[in-house]
């Protein structure tokens, strides 16, 4: 593809690609006369930076997703309590959780 003065190039890459696409028009001393960042390419950059930063907490150890409402002692218990004939209701409102939490125990 040859390009001329006036020219204009519109394409959809990531930040990182586009970031090489500049560097080798400016290497072959060519100018720009501005980038005109498209909402496409903002929310790829949010998308990458937000995945960078997942990945670097994952590293560190941080648990990503909702707490559980029952420690596993609890659990334990539940089960126990279950087996030994406790109905769902009694040992759902001695946790204060809802009865699905318990039959879903395993």
């Amino acid at each position: 593809m040859i390009l001329c003065e006036g020219d204009v190039l519109r394409c959809a890459i990531d930040i990182r690609a586009a970031e090489a696409v500049v560097s080798v028009i400016f290497s072959h001393g060519l100018t720009m006369d501005r980038v005109d960042p498209q909402p496409a390419v903002a929310c790829c950059l949010i998308r990458e930076r937000t995945g960078d930063g997942r990945k670097r907490a994952q590293a560190a150890g941080v648990k990503f997703g909702r707490k559980p409402k029952l420690s596993d002692f609890q659990r334990k218990e539940a089960l126990k309590r279950r087996a030994a004939g406790e109905t769902l209701a009694e040992i759902a409102k001695s946790y204060a959780v809802d009865i699905s939490m318990i039959s879903r125990l395993s």
